[in-house]
């Protein structure tokens, strides 16, 4: 798990905001940090919940899954092309989209149910075996 700084300044970093060796000025990264609880709250809001609560300090840790932060990052680029606007390339997009999409499949999966089985008919001479736990 990054910090949101550090989340921050590769996101600027990656926008060409900042440029390469240079450091993000304490105004950029607040406007970053804006964002990124905008962003996340906006997911939230569609259904797109990944744990994620406002922060106020870039010291702390960004509270986001590990599997979630390059879709985070490739996002917040976008966003913060528009903010300051700058261009956001074609690759940056394309990643940004594939990642939003991802989230949203992965929240929508971790929202199903497991289906019980028991009530299914077996069929004739079927006898009920669990493939995890049954030695054959």
């Amino acid at each position: 798990m990054t910090t949101n700084t550090v989340l921050i300044t590769n996101a600027l970093g990656e926008a060409q905001i900042v440029a390469d060796g240079q450091t993000a000025s304490a105004s950029e990264l607040a406007d970053g940090l804006i964002e990124l609880n905008n962003m996340m709250a906006m997911w939230a809001a569609f259904d797109k919940d990944i744990g994620y609560f406002p922060q106020d300090t870039g010291s702390d840790k960004c509270p986001i899954p590990i599997w979630s932060e390059q879709a985070v990052q490739a996002n917040l680029v976008v966003n913060l092309c528009a903010i300051f606007k700058v261009p956001v390339s074609q690759e940056t997009a394309k990643r940004a989209i594939e990642g939003a999409n991802f989230i949203a499949v992965k929240c929508i999966n971790n929202k199903l149910e497991g289906a019980n089985m028991d009530t299914m008919p077996l069929g004739s001479n079927s006898v009920r075996r669990n493939i995890l736990t049954d030695s054959y």
